[in-house]
């Protein structure tokens, strides 16, 4: 074997231990400046779960000692709603809490990444936001008639006159062009005027038209 090839077969082997080398020093770097980042997120998610369960124990033993539930224990076993005012609330307090525990990771590890939590959390809360109200809108519904005894076309309108507000509600969420989005809330706007307007002629003025119909014939 040459000199020159054992020369070159030398170089290579330094320049390949040279690229290793710099390598770890770049990696061993980075975890060192990273190191004091992910101790502070270590804490402080150890004192948000600390924090979270102090305040989930007080919250409940709050509501124990207002007796929120036995008020509304009635109300529940009759309509058979599978849930309580109690766990509602511990559940929107530990998604509140989740929520702020995830903010602080972020901030403190992936800063970069803070546009995309906002747009994620601002999304998920118009879709829960519509869910409530779409559920809240039918329970009444459902309670004012048990309550009234509604007859059945006031009853059909007002479910009627609920799925239209739910779709435009529906359609505030999507993810269509303006345009088309426009034209939807704008039909389905239209839609709902004219709904109360032949909803409002037939209940006040139904029964005349009826009687005037009869007496012609």
């Amino acid at each position: 074997m040459s000199t020159s090839t054992v020369t070159t077969h030398n170089v290579s082997n330094v320049s390949g231990i040279e690229v290793l080398e710099s390598a770890f020093r770049v990696v061993a770097r980075e975890l060192i400046e990273l190191a004091p980042k992910v101790l502070i997120t270590v804490l402080l998610i150890a004192l948000m779960i600390v924090l979270s369960i102090v305040l989930m124990r007080l919250v409940r033993r709050i509501l124990q000692m207002l007796r929120v539930d036995e008020m509304l224990k009635p109300f529940i076993e009759k309509y058979q709603i599978p849930f309580t005012l109690s766990s509602v609330v511990l559940a929107l307090l530990a998604l509140g809490l989740a929520l702020l525990t995830l903010y602080v990771v972020t901030l403190s590890l992936f800063p970069q990444y803070i546009t995309v939590i906002n747009t994620a959390v601002n999304i998920v809360s118009r879709l829960a936001s519509v869910v409530f109200m779409i559920l809240f809108v039918f329970i009444s519904i459902f309670v004012v008639f048990d309550r009234l005894r509604i007859e059945r076309g006031l009853r059909g309108f007002m479910f009627l006159l609920a799925f239209l507000i739910a779709l435009v509600l529906i359609v505030d969420i999507t993810t269509l062009s303006p345009e088309l989005k426009r034209s939807l809330a704008w039909g389905l706007s239209l839609g709902i005027g004219l709904s109360i307007g032949v909803f409002t002629a037939w209940y006040f003025f139904g029964e005349a038209i009826l009687r005037r119909q009869s007496g012609g014939r």
